[in-house]
């Protein structure tokens, strides 16, 4: 399935958490969403590596910054499989 940038929403005049809050129903939605960002950040989760395969796959322009806890040496020490070269890790 083709991923549409301009498909799911448009922020006029900024985002606030207060009166803005998107409603994710599905998958590709969720996909799309970040798809779509120039800027993604996250939690090391499901999100961070789902960020990772989308902006591999289709070529994306995503900036994604991930709170990843502990190190990253110890995590590649201990064959930690979910550590994608194309996120910047900020250790917590």
């Amino acid at each position: 399935k083709n991923l549409d940038k301009n498909s799911i929403f448009s922020i006029n005049g900024g985002f606030s958490f207060e009166s803005n809050k998107l409603v994710i129903t599905n998958i590709f939605q969720y996909a799309n969403i970040i798809h779509s960002c120039k800027k993604y950040f996250c939690l090391y989760s499901g999100g961070s590596v789902m960020s990772a395969a989308l902006k591999n796959k289709f070529n994306s322009n995503v900036d994604i910054t991930c709170f990843f806890p502990g190190t990253l040496e110890r995590a590649r020490n201990i064959r930690f499989d979910f550590v994608c070269d194309n996120i910047y890790y900020i250790e917590v």
